[in-house]
Formats: structure tokens, C-alpha cells, sequence
């Protein structure tokens, strides 16, 4: 879109809601509580040491008020944005939710072999086991085989019990093939108990023993769906989840948020904010103080970035409470989607000059956006979903499998933005990947080195993403399974071998027996800055077993 100098005095940023909820506490009344980004922008950052700095800082202002246990975080994986509370899940990819999720417990508890409930320390119970985000508090059916509930919903739970511990797990109130899952005992006494080794309390999610009696009719009486959950693996109720652990009850004082907080939300935000188009209008120049800059939007939003561009010397910002629908103008126009959901339609991605992602991002927010707008902060953010075209493409992920997408009516089987998108304002150049090993045996390792260059002109960051796939395989398997990545920050010019451990469990797949084995072939070892632009090599695996 080509602007006219006229049109350099005026630009138009709009603030946008797809969902209940607003630039989350960018309004807080009270300027010494500091609200942290909730787990979608966190996800959107790709960053584990921001995720795991951030619960640090949840666990210690717990401890200061006393309290010694968290319910959270929520493993659950947010498939289809119709469905679930996707502010509370870390994105739509099992392996990303896991990273993200070890993170988080490791934050909140401390590392494994440290004692338990140290200084500043909580523990934790991770939710949702096991299926895809259930609609608000709702019980419902999780339409997932055995195959997809192993390989895609319990697999970040099992990375987290594995690698950091959690002292709870908090059960859904789902159910798996007729089966809910706190009357499950496949799920929690042979798969958890039994294969996990998992030795924490298993809760029940609020009201998730009455479904039993009152929702799934298995139980007729709610003595009888206590006894029913209690057989299959349930220890207590999350509401009694202290109790449970052996914590006593502890009265909670009213503590405001430290600087340290205030800090922590908005560096957190800074990070976790994604730039998903930019046609040049930004970052706004430094003439920017001399043109007329109008927010629209709630009252809330515009308030927050508009007091924040004043404060940053933007002094001509008006501020406009108007939630019209989005209309194409002649006036350079920037959309920042707010809210709750990563979602966006395909005329505000083709008609405006620039899109920000910025979800969820706490008190921080205002600042934050402003700070991207002015370009005094370079944004560095993915997306950690895949943003669709339309509700016909849904759901939509990267790693679906081959037949998956044959497109809806007449319009592509594309989606919007792929997973993993997010642009800069520099540019980066990364080298096709190299292996430390072309061939290993089954149980063997090996090392994935990428070559990642800032090409631009300004700092910024990048995300090198690796994905894999399997060529030949018994089962039909994902076009492309995410399993490793690593953000760094470059200096213009600078240049950088990032290498990323690819875990041969990342090869595995469930056999029609289902036993997790990694089968002997060869699989493409894909990288990039995005899923779907990626470059590739061949690893070759020798033998066959069981894992």
C-alpha cells in the first residue's frame, strides 16, 4: 500500500478483541500489582528460561502470601481455538506444551533433586489429563483415539513428570471413549501409576466426581462416584489439594507486586508480543512525535497504549472508544489483535499496513506495545498456534497428517500464518541443517547444528525451529513433528551455530500393537525459522526397538 506524505501525518492503530477479555490488566487501578502474561503469550515468547523466570516469580508472591501450593500450569493443548480456554494452555503443539510446561513446574518448585517447598518455592499440580482444552469448565467428550491421546495429549504430561516432577496432577473432565477420566483406570493407575512411575497425588479437577453421578450417569449417587473415582487412581480433591500434600492450611495476607514484578510483566510482554505482518509503516519513525497517532478500540485498550505512547513523547495520540468493524482506509493503519484468542481474519491480514499478535501480555501490555510501535524494542515473538483462513479449515495444525488438508470450498487449505511465524524488524539468513551423525542405531544420539545470521541493520531476535519426519513408516505418520528450538538474540551481522540435542524418543511412534518403537528408515531432519519454510537433511536409523 503506498502511502502519501499527507498520510505520514496521521496513523491509525486499532486494538482488537476476537474474544472475551482485553489487553489482559493493561488498566489495573492498582499500579503496585504486576499481572504476569498468561501461558499463550508465554508460548508465544519460545523462550523456556522467561517461562520458567516467570513462575519463579508466581512461586515466590505465593510463599509471600503464605500460600505453599499452585494449581497450574495447564498442560492442555489448544487444538481448535473454538473450543477450551486457550489463555490457559501454552499453544497447540505437544512438544512445545511440554518444554514450556517443564519450564513452568521447574519455576514453581525448583529443580528435582532440591528439597521440596524450599525458599520462595511452591508446588505444583499440572492440569488437564488428558485431551484437547475442554470448553470453559465444561465436561465433555475428547474425540481422540488411543494412538492420538498417547502421541499428541499425554506426551507433554509425560515429558513434565519425567523431567521436573510435579507434586500434583489435576484430572480433566473429559472423557476417553465413553470412559471419563476420573473413573479412568487405564489412564491413571496403568498408564501413569504404572508406566510413568508417577508417585504424586492425582486430584480431581473441581466438580469432576460429581460428573460421575450428575453429568456421565455412571454413578448413582455421589457416594458412589467417590468410591468410583477413588478406585480408579483419584487421591483428593484439587480444592483440597494442600491437605492433600500434607500442607495444612495457611492464611493468605495481601501483598502488592515488587518492582522486581513490574520489571519481570513488562520484559515478559516485550518478548511475548508477535509482528505478523509489516509492510515498512513500522516501527513508527522518529517523526512519529510529530504525527497525529489515533487508537481505536475499548476504552481500556486505548487508554493503556495511549497513555504509554504519551509517556514515550508521542504528545498528538487520540484516543477513540469505537469496536466498528475493521474498514480498509487510506490512512497507514496498524492492527494490534488483543484479547484472549490468536485469531484474526484474512481481510485485516491482507488490508492493514502491520499486525501485532498480543495476547494475554498483563500490566505490561501498554508499554510493551508502545515500545514495539517506536521500535525502542525489536520484536522477537511466534506464534505457538496455527492462525486459520476461515472456521471451515478448522481444526488446523502443522502436524497433521498427510491426507489431512484438501482444502475448504473454494479458497486454499493454507492456513493464515503458519505455526511458528513471527517477523522482525531486521532480517535473519539461516544455513540448512547439519547432522553430528548421518546414520545412528535406534538408541543412539545426535546433534542438529544450524548456521543463523542477522543480515539486518538493528539487533533482534530469532527462533530456529526444528521439526522431523518419518519417510516410511508402518503407520501413517505427521508431515512434520516439532522437537527441538532455540531463540537467540544477534547483533547486525552477526552470525551464530545454534545446535539442538534431537532426542531419538523424538522418532518414535506408537506400532499397531501400541509399543512406542523407533522404526529403522530414514527421516527428513527439517529446520527453519517457521514450520512452513524449512530446509532439510536425512538421518538414517539402523535397527529397531522399543522405547
Amino acid at each position: 500500500m503506498t502511502r502519501s506524505s499527507a498520510s505520514h501525518r496521521l496513523t491509525r492503530i486499532l486494538a482488537l478483541s476476537f474474544a472475551s477479555g482485553l489487553l489482559t490488566a493493561a488498566h489495573a487501578a492498582d499500579d503496585r500489582v504486576a499481572s504476569l502474561p498468561q501461558p499463550i503469550a508465554l508460548a508465544a515468547s519460545w523462550d523456556r528460561s522467561l517461562t520458567r523466570e516467570v513462575h519463579e516469580a508466581i512461586a515466590a508472591d505465593l510463599r509471600a502470601r503464605g500460600g505453599r501450593f499452585a494449581i497450574g500450569p495447564s498442560l492442555e493443548l489448544a487444538r481448535d481455538p473454538r473450543r477450551g480456554r486457550i489463555e490457559r494452555t501454552f499453544g497447540d503443539d505437544a512438544y512445545l506444551v511440554g518444554e514450556m510446561g517443564v519450564a513452568a513446574v521447574s519455576g514453581l518448585q525448583g529443580e528435582v533433586n532440591r528439597p521440596r517447598l524450599g525458599p520462595g518455592r511452591v508446588l505444583a499440580a499440572v492440569e488437564g489429563l488428558a485431551g484437547p482444552a475442554l470448553a470453559s469448565h465444561d465436561a465433555g467428550p475428547a474425540p481422540v483415539s488411543p494412538r492420538e491421546l498417547r502421541e499428541t495429549y499425554l506426551a507433554p504430561f509425560e515429558r513434565v513428570v519425567a523431567r521436573a516432577d510435579p507434586a500434583a496432577i489435576v484430572v480433566s473432565r473429559n472423557e476417553i471413549d465413553g470412559v471419563p477420566s476420573h473413573a479412568n483406570r487405564w489412564l491413571l493407575r496403568d498408564v501413569v501409576r504404572g508406566e510413568w512411575k508417577y508417585a504424586g497425588k492425582l486430584l480431581s479437577a473441581p466438580a469432576g466426581v460429581d460428573d460421575l453421578h450428575k453429568v456421565y450417569g455412571l454413578a448413582a449417587s455421589a457416594a458412589d462416584a467417590e468410591a468410583l473415582a477413588r478406585t480408579a487412581g483419584i487421591d483428593a480433591d484439587a480444592l483440597d489439594g494442600e491437605r492433600a500434600l500434607g500442607l495444612g492450611s495457611v492464611p493468605w495476607p495481601a501483598v502488592g507486586a515488587s518492582g522486581a514484578d513490574r520489571a519481570l510483566a513488562l520484559r515478559a510482554a516485550h518478548r511475548s508480543i508477535v509482528l505478523l505482518k509489516n509492510d515498512g509503516v513500522l516501527p513508527l519513525a522518529a517523526g512519529a512525535r510529530g504525527q497525529r497517532i489515533v487508537v481505536v478500540g475499548s476504552a481500556a485498550e486505548t487508554s493503556a497504549i495511549g497513555a504509554a505512547l504519551r509517556t514515550r513523547g508521542v504528545p498528538e495520540v487520540e484516543a477513540i472508544s469505537d469496536v466498528a468493524a475493521f474498514r480498509p482506509l487510506a490512512t497507514p493503519t496498524i492492527v494490534i489483535l488483543a484479547g484472549e484468542r490468536p485469531a484474526t481474519s484474512v481481510e485485516i491480514a491482507t488490508s492493514a499496513n502491520a499486525v501485532i499478535g498480543a495476547w494475554s501480555l498483563g500490566s505490561g501490555a501498554g508499554a510493551a506495545l508502545a515500545d514495539v510501535l517506536l521500535g525502542v524494542v525489536n520484536p522477537g515473538g511466534k506464534l505457538p498456534v496455527t492462525m486459520a483462513r476461515n472456521a471451515g479449515q478448522l481444526p488446523l495444525f502443522h502436524d497433521a497428517k498427510p491426507s489431512a488438508r484438501r482444502g475448504y470450498l473454494f479458497d486454499t487449505s493454507d492456513p493464515l500464518h503458519p505455526f511458528g511465524w513471527g517477523m522482525s524488524y531486521t532480517t535473519f539468513e539461516l544455513g540448512a541443517p547439519r547432522l553430528s551423525a548421518a546414520t545412528i542405531a535406534a538408541d543412539g544420539t545426535v546433534t542438529v547444528s544450524v548456521d543463523v545470521r542477522n543480515t539486518g541493520s538493528r539487533a533482534g531476535d530469532e527462533t530456529v525451529q526444528l521439526y522431523v519426519r518419518d519417510k516410511v513408516s508402518a503407520l501413517t505418520r505427521p508431515v512434520k513433528m516439532l522437537r527441538g528450538f532455540e531463540r537467540v538474540t544477534l547483533a547486525p551481522g552477526e552470525s551464530r551455530t545454534i545446535a539442538l540435542p534431537l532426542e531419538v524418543r523424538g522418532l518414535a511412534m506408537w506400532d499397531e500393537r501400541m509399543q512406542r518403537v523407533v522404526e529403522p528408515g530414514e527421516f527428513e531432519v527439517m529446520t527453519g525459522a517457521h514450520s512452513a519454510q524449512l530446509k532439510s537433511v536425512t538421518l538414517t536409523v539402523t535397527g529397531g526397538t522399543a522405547k
